[in-house]
This record gives structure tokens, sequence and C-alpha cells, in this order.
């Protein structure tokens, strides 16, 4: 399997969150960590975070 963010290679890794412990897989390159659960949400509902992007913030400024 090869990561959607950077093409590195992904393994399989145990996630340990504070109330489970999770199956999942990891990139060796860039660290990206993701589970079955994140990716049918990238899948289904929200798309892939490395093909959208949001749009540029104008406009605003930073203090107030």
């Amino acid at each position: 399997m090869r990561c959607a963010r950077c093409s590195g290679l992904v393994i399989p890794e145990r996630i340990y969150a504070t109330e489970a412990v999770y199956e999942g897989w990891k990139c060796i390159v860039c660290g990206e960590a993701f589970d079955e659960v994140v990716l049918h949400n990238r899948l289904n509902h929200f798309g892939s975070p490395t093909t959208e992007k949001r749009p540029a913030r104008r406009g605003r400024s930073m203090g107030g």
C-alpha cells in the first residue's frame, strides 16, 4: 500500500488511543497514521485531503 499524502510505504500498525487500541496503517516516510474509519470517511464523506484544498482566507486580519 502507498501513502496518499507522500506515496511512501505504508505498514500495518497498532494505534493506541485513550479508550482503545485500533489496527491501522502508518506511512514510514511522513508518519501519516490511519485506520479503516479514517479511510471510510475520506472516501465517502470528506474527499481526499491531498486533492482538495481549503479556500484562501482573504481580507481578515489576525489582530482583531
